[in-house]
């Protein structure tokens, strides 16, 4: 599809070649290959953040550069003081004390007021958020029809919604400073072990056992035939016991769109966990994640997910809490962390102020390509 060829990147073999080099890895004809072990997720924003990341010197030693495990571990502060992932003080940023107040369940998302009255600067192209359509619960009614089948809804059916950015584009471009640092690192580091080009490949392979993960998950979910490559044996394998908890599946890796706050992004999962509804989003990776801290943007990504799934009537149910599931490339057990209620709402308001940054970003861009015609 060329949805999932824009976010994963093509093919680094057919399946037909990759059968074939199967069975020669079987018959011990060729080596086998080893499975890639670098975390997915942040192999995607490497790719696609672009320009926007840039080389940061420091008057360091080439050694006490920022590691992304310790990254990981840095202590940041919520207004409720509960240690999420890019947290921020209200008190020291007056923007936040207004979106701070703009909570999911029953209030109104004025963003491009808050916008206009922090900069006093006009409001145009920028998302209209003035309605209670905006905020994550949405107040929308459950639909009393029951779903008869699985929704996949495709992002090429609506010519509107498809020039929206998508969430993971919106989060690569507003990372924070400590973030493009790491990466920036740990760029260098896999560049100098494996070369430019095979830094390329080796993001390819990883891109593509993502795509076969998530291929594997969504037939498991669905009840039909599927073959779990050998490269991602382990990997799937760390998930079994989350798959088994997993039933009555509304929608697989769908298309939402927050028509109003101008957004899109391509949801995993929408299913029963344990007698929940729940947006479930499966990572792979071949560290430890001991909390959501650890986890980047996965956070976020869930609640901007939740907010545009009730903000849409094409999905006739409203969700209220999210699952993030780390699957581990050791095969070891996956962890499971669940976003519902205050955390939430926390992740939302991280994620109202991200789509701010952007918009503005992307406003001033434009005005500069304008002004230097």
């Amino acid at each position: 599809m060329k949805e999932y060829k824009l976010m994963f990147g093509g093919l680094v073999e057919t399946n037909a070649e990759k059968k074939r080099r199967l069975k020669l890895e079987k018959k011990g004809k060729i080596p086998q290959q080893k499975p890639n072990e670098t975390n997915t997720e942040l192999s995607w924003i490497m790719k696609n953040s672009g320009k926007h990341l840039k080389k940061i010197n420091l008057p360091t030693k080439p050694q006490e550069l920022v590691d992304p495990d310790k990254f990981n571990n840095m202590k940041i502060k919520t207004p409720n003081d509960q240690n999420i992932e890019h947290g921020f003080h209200s008190e020291s940023d007056p923007i936040l004390q207004k979106v701070e107040k703009l909570k999911i369940t029953n209030q109104p998302c004025n963003l491009s007021t808050v916008i206009t009255d922090i900069n006093n600067i006009p409001n145009e192209n920028i998302p209209n958020l003035s309605t209670t359509e905006n905020t994550v619960t949405n107040n929308k009614q459950k639909s009393s029809t029951q779903l008869t089948e699985v929704l996949s809804i495709s992002g090429q059916d609506d010519p509107e919604t498809i020039k929206f950015p998508s969430v993971t584009r919106i989060l690569a471009q507003t990372m924070p400073l400590e973030s493009k640092m790491a990466l920036e690192a740990w760029k260098e580091r896999m560049i100098k072990k494996l070369g430019p080009e095979g830094f390329e490949m080796h993001q390819k392979a990883l891109l593509e056992d993502g795509a076969s993960l998530h291929s594997c998950i969504a037939q498991n979910l669905l009840g039909k035939e599927y073959e779990v490559p050998l490269r991602i044996e382990p990997v799937f394998k760390s998930i079994q016991h989350v798959l088994e908890d997993v039933h009555h599946v509304k929608a697989i890796e769908t298309h939402v769109a927050h028509d109003k706050l101008r957004y899109k992004g391509v949801v995993d999962c929408i299913a029963s966990y344990r007698g929940e509804n729940y947006v479930i989003d499966w990572k792979k990776s071949d560290k430890k994640k001991l909390n959501l801290k650890a986890t980047y943007d996965a956070p976020i990504q869930i609640a901007a997910y939740i907010g545009a799934i009730n903000a849409s009537n094409l999905y006739p149910f409203v969700i209220k809490r999210g699952l993030l599931v780390i699957a581990y490339t050791c095969g070891a057990q996956a962890a499971i962390y669940e976003v519902f209620d205050n955390t939430l709402q926390q992740y939302w308001t991280s994620w109202l102020r991200r789509l701010q940054e952007y918009y503005l970003e992307k406003r001033s861009n434009d005005d500069n390509k304008r002004s230097s015609q």
